[in-house]
């Protein structure tokens, strides 16, 4: 048996090994993307923070209304809640809120703590001006 020959092809195959190895090491992998939207709720809270900031019945609604959940408001505002419940997707929950600033300001929100929650909202100016938020989770 030719020793020398047999080190070489040996010495040949663990190279090749080594390139494919840092090659796979190497490679970047794409990682699942967590954060993302479902497109169903994101087209519907697109459809819902608009027709908020654009429909004149909604915005004085939502700047005569600080620190409130939509659900349960008087009338006319309960229209708001009727608008959010029938553009929220099949097997969705939903909650909304309105705030005088950027974080949260209804205590007893009722969100769920175990499952993923999709927030959108939107800054709606006036003499006070406010913030409507929309909250949506799968069942």
């Amino acid at each position: 048996m030719n020793k020398k020959g047999f080190l070489r092809t040996l010495e040949a195959v663990i190279a090749i090994i080594i390139v494919f190895g840092l090659i796979l090491f190497l490679t970047p992998t794409k990682l699942p993307d967590v954060g993302d939207v479902p497109g169903t709720v994101e087209e519907a809270q697109k459809i819902i923070v608009q027709e908020i900031s654009q429909n004149a019945t909604y915005r004085k609604c939502a700047l005569g209304n600080k620190g409130r959940t939509c659900i349960g408001m008087d009338y006319p505002c309960n229209y708001i809640e009727q608008f959010v419940r029938g553009n929220t997707p099949s097997g969705y929950d939903y909650n909304c809120e309105i705030c005088d600033s950027s974080v949260s300001c209804v205590e007893n929100l009722h969100i769920p703590v175990d499952k993923t929650v999709y927030a959108k909202d939107i800054f709606i100016s006036g003499p006070p001006s406010r913030v409507f938020r929309v909250y949506m989770w799968e069942r």
